[in-house]
C-alpha cells in the first residue's frame, strides 16, 4: 500500500520455515521495484533489501503461512527513501486486507476426478471448502447455508440435482423446521418448462407479447421447443424446484445448532454432524436467453437475479441463511446457437456473471463435459476452448475476486461413460453430487 508517505507491502506464503526467509524477502523486493518504479529508485531497494525488518506470525493460517511486512517511508513522494524506526512494530493488515490479498493469489480451479477413492478430491474438496469459509468469516448464519444450482438438464432434476434434491428439499425443510422454530413457512415449489413466470412471481409481458431471441446479434437462446413455444424451456427435464420460505413469525430465532443431514451420497462418507442447508435448482439452460420475460426484464438472467433480489435474499433470509452459494454451467445448449462464436458465448457469461454475483455468497462454475464424439452441434476441442475462456473470465474480473471456483471436470469426462452426446452416467453425478453435499453440510 502507499500512501503517499508511506509505503508498506504484506507477502503471504505457506512456505512458514526460517530458511525460506531469503526467498521470500528478495521476492517482495523484486515485486516492489516493478510495482512502484514511480516512487522507488534503485538506492530505496538495496536500501530496503539490507535494513528491513521481517514480521511472521501464525496466528492467521493453521497452514504455519507467513505474513512478511515491509514497510518504510518517503518524504513528498520524493525518492529520498528512508526505513521507519525499526523500533516500532511493522502495521500488520488487518483480517479483511489478507483476507483480499489472499483472494488475489489463490487458485480458484481445481481438476475433479471421477475416483471414488477417499483422497481423490481432496483439492477440489480444499478448494470449495476455503471458498465457502472465507466468506462466512467465522460467522455462520444462526439458520445455515442455502445452495442454488443453476442450469441444463445436466445440472438439473434427472442428473446433478437429483441426488441433492432429497439434502437441499426434503431435509432442509425439516431443517429450518428444528433450527427455526416456527419462524417460517416454507414450502417446495416446482415450475415446469412453460410455468418458471408463476414460480418466480413474474408477470407477463403487455398482452402476453413474447420477444424472440437475437440470435445473430446477442447469440440468444432458446433454440428448439422454447423458440415456438413462447415463455418455455428447450429442455424438458429441467424443472425449476425451490424450497421458499417466508417469515412466519418475526418473534422466533434461528438458534445455531449442530444436526445431522442424514447418510451422504456417497457411501464411504462418515456420518456426522453437519451445517443445515437448504435451497434448490433454477433452470438456466443458456447464457443469454429469453425464456422468461416480464414487463421490466426481457432475459430469463436478468428476471432470475431480480428475483433473488427482491425475494429469495429478503433481509431476514439473508440475515438467517445468508446469501446462497451458486453452482451453475452453460455452454451445452449455448452450443445449438446459430452462428455463435466463442466471443459471444463468453461476452454473455461475463453478462451473466455480472447480474448474478451480487446475489450470491460464492460462485462455483462447473465446466462442461466432454462431448461424447463430433457427430452432434456440442464439438470436443469448442468445449475445452469455451470452458477455459469460462476461466479465464473468473480469474480476471475484479468483482469475482476471492468469491468464485472452478470445478474442471473435462478431462475426468474423457474416460467416464456416457448416456448420451452430452450426459454422463448415473454414478458421475452421484459422485460429483458427493463433492457437493460433502462442501455444503461441512462446518467451517
Amino acid at each position: 500500500r502507499y500512501t503517499g508517505t508511506n509505503l508498506s507491502l504484506s507477502i503471504y506464503s505457506t512456505m512458514g520455515t526460517t530458511k525460506h526467509w531469503i526467498t521470500l524477502a528478495l521476492f517482495g523486493i523484486v515485486v516492489m521495484a516493478d510495482m512502484f518504479r514511480p516512487f522507488l529508485s534503485l538506492s530505496d531497494v538495496l536500501l530496503l533489501a539490507t535494513t528491513s525488518t521481517i514480521t511472521t506470525t501464525s496466528q492467521f493460517s493453521t497452514n504455519r503461512t507467513s505474513i512478511i511486512t515491509y514497510q518504510w517511508s518517503t518524504e513528498n513522494n520524493t525518492d529520498n527513501g528512508s526505513l521507519l524506526n525499526s523500533s516500532e512494530p511493522s502495521a500488520m493488515p488487518s483480517n479483511e486486507e489478507r483476507d483480499d490479498l489472499l483472494s488475489q493469489n489463490r487458485s480458484i480451479a481445481c481438476k475433479w476426478s471421477h475416483d471414488n477413492s477417499t483422497n481423490s478430491n481432496k483439492d477440489c474438496q480444499a478448494l470449495l471448502t476455503s471458498l465457502i469459509c472465507s466468506k462466512e468469516n467465522n460467522n455462520q448464519a444462526p439458520g445455515g447455508r442455502r445452495f442454488l444450482l443453476f442450469g441444463d438438464s445436466t445440472m438439473g432434476p434427472n442428473c446433478l440435482f437429483k441426488n441433492l434434491k432429497n439434502l437441499l428439499i426434503e431435509q432442509g425443510h425439516s431443517q429450518i423446521s428444528k433450527v427455526c422454530s416456527n419462524r417460517y413457512s416454507c414450502q417446495a415449489t416446482t415450475a415446469e418448462r412453460c410455468h418458471n413466470n408463476k414460480l418466480f412471481g413474474l408477470d407477463f409481458p403487455i398482452n402476453n407479447t413474447w420477444k424472440p431471441p437475437d440470435m445473430e446479434n446477442n447469440a440468444e437462446g432458446p433454440k428448439k421447443y422454447g423458440l415456438f413455444h413462447p415463455f418455455c424451456s428447450d429442455c424438458n427435464g429441467c424443472a425449476s424446484n425451490l424450497l421458499l420460505c417466508n417469515l412466519q413469525n418475526a418473534t422466533h430465532k434461528c438458534q445455531q445448532q449442530q444436526h445431522d443431514n442424514g447418510d451422504d451420497v456417497s457411501a464411504n462418507l462418515e456420518k456426522k454432524s453437519k451445517i443445515p442447508v437448504h435451497g434448490g435448482f433454477i433452470t438456466v439452460q443458456f447464457a443469454r436467453d429469453v425464456v422468461m420475460q416480464s414487463p421490466e426484464f426481457g432475459t430469463t438472467q436478468e428476471n432470475v437475479a431480480a428475483f433473488l433480489n427482491r425475494t429469495y435474499n429478503r433481509p431476514e433470509l439473508v440475515q438467517d441463511f445468508g446469501r446462497p452459494i451458486c453452482v451453475l454451467t452453460a455452454g451445452i445448449h449455448d452450443a445449438v446457437i446459430p452462428g455463435i462464436t466463442k466471443e459471444k458465448f463468453l461476452a454473455n457469461v461475463e453478462w451473466y456473471l455480472n447480474l448474478l454475483h451480487p446475489q450470491c455468497k460464492a460462485l462455483i462454475w462447473i465446466a462442461s463435459t466432454v462431448p461424447k464424439t463430433d457427430r452432434f452441434e456440442q464439438k470436443i476441442n469448442v468445449t475445452k476452448i469455451w470452458n477455459d475462456g469460462v476461466q479465464e473470465i473468473l480469474e480476471r474480473l475484479p468483482v469475482l475476486r476471492g468469491k468464485v471456483a472452478f470445478i474442471d471436470v473435462f478431462e475426468a469426462s474423457k474416460r467416464v461413460h456416457h448416456q448420451d452426446n452430452i450426459h454422463m452416467s448415473k454414478e458421475w453425478y452421484q459422485r460429483l453430487a458427493s463433492l457437493i453435499q460433502t462442501v455444503a453440510t461441512t462446518p467451517c
